[in-house]
C-alpha cells in the first residue's frame, strides 16, 4: 500500500511540474519599431519582440496585458489571449499631429 501512496504523489508532483513549465512563444512587433514592451507591467524588450510567456490558469483566463511605449507616440494597451494568436502588432500614433503647435 505504501508504495502505491509512493506512486500517486510522484505522478501529482511530476503533473504540477509539467504544468509550470509550459509556456506559449508570443511576437510583439509596432510601427515604429523600436518600442518599449511591458507584460503585466514589466519590462521585457524593445519590439520586433518574443516572449515566452508561461502558461498559468490566471493569464489563460484573462490574458495577459501587454503595454507598448514609444517616445513621441501614445502609448497602446492590448491582451494577449494565450493559446490563440501568437502575433500581435501595435501601430502606434504620434502624440501630437504634425504641424501642431
Amino acid at each position: 500500500m505504501g508504495s502505491r501512496r509512493w506512486l500517486i504523489l510522484a505522478g501529482l508532483a511530476l503533473l504540477l511540474w509539467a504544468c509550470s513549465t509550459y509556456s506559449q512563444t508570443v511576437r510583439v512587433d509596432s510601427f515604429p519599431r523600436d518600442a518599449m514592451v511591458y507584460l503585466e507591467g514589466s519590462y521585457r524588450g524593445l519590439t520586433p519582440l518574443e516572449i515566452d510567456v508561461p502558461l498559468e490558469s490566471r493569464s489563460i483566463i484573462r490574458g495577459v496585458e501587454v503595454l507598448v511605449i514609444k517616445e513621441g507616440y501614445r502609448a497602446e494597451r492590448g491582451t494577449i489571449t494565450l493559446g490563440e494568436d501568437n502575433f500581435y502588432f501595435f501601430w502606434l500614433r504620434p502624440s501630437k499631429e504634425p504641424g501642431a503647435p
